[in-house]
């Protein structure tokens, strides 16, 4: 009788989930491919906000979720990975999100959320996933912005008049979400290749050759991404994006800035390169208060629209009844209630597009206080994920400063610009935020961890 036989099967089937390794390496490639190439698939329909845009996608989407879960294999989730799935389903199946057929786009959106950022957890934990999802997603992000590029000038050769990059969108501030998210991802993939060759301590030539072999693709998308965003006609997306762009940068890349051997000006950007973040961020938040760009200002007769469209969805939460304020109205009920909400002095701030274009309000009109609070949760709770993988020893930190740095421009637009609507982008942070978090697993205990690579520290853990 051989040695497996004589063990029990429950001490084997034991056994076996205190040896389990990840799926072979080729096997790991395929699910961060799959949810990179839904995700082009949603940047395409520019984002994903219609409703049926949005189901086609995360139809796309689900199946590379569960593609990754399959070959995973089911060990390699644990019951807490999976807890915000059964809440979102729970909340939508008690009711509380409202009438299913305004409320089931978004429940659908959130879901996939959750779920994508399952799979970013499994890809991250092994480093031939996460090499492979993010060149897949610098990649695709690069094919859409050169598409949307070459479309944008072909239409300038054809047409009598100028084009906006942003008709296609619901609202410049939509555009500027998106391109301003792909801006960032480019910039993460390079300073990434300048951080490891910094570690290996290349020769100029050297890094030069780096930077053209692994670096090209964050440096041409940081370049397509940024002129879709300066072509999209938003200001105040242009200016956020900025703000968001130099923190990251600087964060990423201060332990070689500000050593010693470096020279003046580079030691002096280290030092202003916060404050400049601070000044922009600052400066484009005000900015989007004093001139809303989906008014225009000589309708606007010197009033603030976004204000008033503040207010007024603020109003209307707190003139709603108790069980509304706790509630919300329902999920996707928040233009219906700025429609309701509008009187002849409001009428045109609302009529807007972008609806609240605050994501705060939207929320709490939505959602009520509870279900605010509760989605609130579950984000800080991702979010402090990421957060924690900053700590781990040896570990690349790429993917949660990326991810820490998009949470920073969405932070921004949420305040003063948009809705945070856009289901492409809120699927590319969860993906995002569930890379960080399997860093921090492919090294700590847990359910399915991956054992730590050779050489796993060449990832640039400064």
């Amino acid at each position: 009788m051989s040695l497996d036989l004589a063990i029990p099967a429950g001490e084997r089937t034991r056994a076996s989930r205190r040896t389990w390794r990840p799926p072979g390496e080729r096997r790991q490639l395929v699910g961060p491919v799959a949810i990179a190439s839904g995700l082009l698939f949603a940047h395409a329909l520019y984002g994903a906000e219609p409703a049926m845009a949005a189901l086609l996608a995360a139809a796309l989407l689900c199946i590379g979720i569960a593609g990754s879960i399959l070959i995973a294999g089911p060990q390699a989730l644990g019951p807490g990975d999976l807890a915000a799935l059964g809440i979102i389903l729970a909340y939508g199946a008690t009711g509380l999100a409202g009438h299913v057929e305004k409320a089931l786009p978004s429940l659908i959106v959130l879901f996939v959320a959750v779920g994508v950022w399952a799979a970013g957890l499994l890809a991250g934990r092994g480093r031939a996933s996460r090499d492979a999802a993010c060149l897949a997603l610098v990649w695709t992000s690069l094919a859409f912005c050169i598409w949307l590029f070459i479309s944008y000038v072909a239409a300038i050769l054809t047409s009598a008049e100028t084009p906006s990059l942003a008709a296609s969108f619901s609202s410049p501030a939509s555009a500027s979400l998106l391109f301003g998210s792909l801006t960032l991802l480019g910039a993460g993939r390079f300073s990434h290749v300048l951080k490891r060759s910094d570690a290996d301590g290349l020769a100029r030539s050297e890094v030069l050759d780096r930077v053209i072999s692994e670096g090209l693709g964050g440096l041409l998308l940081c370049v397509f991404a940024a002129a879709c965003l300066f072509l999209a006609g938003s200001s105040v997306g242009l200016i956020l994006c900025a703000a968001a762009l130099v923190i990251h940068l600087w964060w990423d890349l201060r332990s070689i800035l500000l050593r010693e051997h470096r020279g003046l000006a580079l030691r002096v950007a280290g030092y202003v390169a916060p404050v400049l973040a601070a000044g922009l961020a600052g400066w484009g938040v005000a900015l989007a208060w004093l001139q809303d760009e989906t008014v225009s200002a000589a309708a606007g007769l010197g009033d603030l629209p976004r204000l008033a469209r503040f207010n007024a969805y603020l109003d209307a939460w707190r003139e709603a009844s108790p069980a509304q304020q706790l509630f919300g109205h329902g999920l996707g009920s928040a233009e219906a209630v700025g429609r309701e909400a509008a009187v002849l002095s409001t009428a045109l701030a609302l009529s807007a597009p972008g609806d609240a274009q605050n994501v705060l309000t939207r929320w709490l009109v939505e959602a009520g206080v509870f279900g605010t609070a509760l989605f609130a949760l579950l984000l800080l709770v991702a979010v402090f994920a990421a957060v924690r993988s900053l700590g781990e020893t040896k570990a690349p930190r790429t993917f949660p400063r990326l991810a820490l740095a998009l949470a920073f421009l969405l932070a921004l637009h949420g305040a003063a610009h948009s809705s945070l609507d856009m289901p492409s982008v809120i699927w590319l942070f969860g993906f995002l935020l569930g890379l960080s978090a399997g860093v921090r697993r492919s090294r700590a205990g847990g359910y399915g961890r991956y054992a730590a690579e050779p050489g796993g520290g060449s990832e640039a853990s400064s």
